[in-house]
């Protein structure tokens, strides 16, 4: 019941998963092992495009794949402090054609007002997923 519904959840959204590109940067889920979040993932990358998988954090090979489909279209889902680590620790391709799905939280590894401005509200990182589109740094805003 669980991957119907998110297979059709996604379909709906997305369209054929068979048609897409789906990466991961998902290093605390992974490191856990047994989530709900990983399996989806799996399931979906399993029926994804070849070029889809999990990305390494803060590792050259990431930065390149990311490099390499730049101008495909791209689903990266994400948790928090690892798409913000990307953003603030690398010079990335503008990325116009890819969708961010983040999915919460910083999992304690940093105050979620650190990554821009103390006070400032969760809407950081919605701006900080465009800014991969637009190949603006994170740090232009301040």
């Amino acid at each position: 019941m669980y991957k119907r519904s998110f297979t059709t959840g996604f379909q709906n959204i997305y369209g054929d998963v068979k048609d897409q590109i789906i990466l991961a940067l998902l290093p605390s889920y992974q490191e856990q092992g047994n989530s709900s979040l990983i399996y989806m993932v799996d399931q979906l990358i399993k029926e994804s495009s070849e070029q889809s998988g999990y990305l390494e954090p803060n590792s050259e090979l990431t930065i390149q794949k990311i490099h390499d489909l730049k101008d495909e279209n791209v689903l990266l889902i994400g948790v928090s402090y690892a798409l913000l680590d990307l953003i603030e620790n690398y010079n990335l391709p503008r990325l116009k054609n890819w969708n961010v799905i983040e999915t919460g939280g910083m999992k304690g590894r940093k105050r979620e007002t650190d990554f821009v401005a103390p006070g400032l509200s969760c809407l950081q990182l919605t701006i900080a997923i465009e800014m991969l589109k637009t190949n603006h740094i994170l740090r232009t805003l301040l």
